[in-house]
Order: structure tokens, then C-alpha cells, then sequence
């Protein structure tokens, strides 16, 4: 079974940041990681001219919690 693991990634799809997380990892998490990226900082990232495109990110629980 894969260790519980949160993303936040760029959806082509949506044209828009995502979230999700596997059993375990909790909703709660995502939400406010997620958070964390609001407009702001979305629009201070793309002024300073970075690619939210090609934005990933990955967590995972340690084994033992």
C-alpha cells in the first residue's frame, strides 16, 4: 500500500491549481496548502515571472505517523 501523500499541481485541464491527497492524508491539509497559493500570491509569482504551469508539489507521511 503507497504511503498517504498530498499534491498541489497545475491542471492544463482547468487552467488552475489543484489539490488532492490519497486515503489518510487529510482534506484539511489540501485545503490550507492550498490556501497558501491564493490570487496574491499566484499574481506576485507571474509578475516575477514564474511558470505556475509547471508547478508541482508533493508531501508524504512519514512511516512511522
Amino acid at each position: 500500500m503507497p504511503e498517504p501523500r498530498i499534491r498541489l499541481y497545475w491542471s492544463k485541464r482547468e487552467n488552475s491549481l489543484m489539490g488532492d491527497n490519497d486515503e489518510g492524508a487529510g482534506r484539511g491539509t489540501v485545503i490550507y496548502l492550498f490556501s497558501l497559493f491564493d490570487k496574491d500570491v499566484r499574481d506576485e509569482l507571474e509578475r516575477r515571472g514564474y511558470d505556475l504551469t509547471t508547478l508541482r508539489f508533493q508531501i508524504r507521511k512519514k512511516p512511522d505517523a
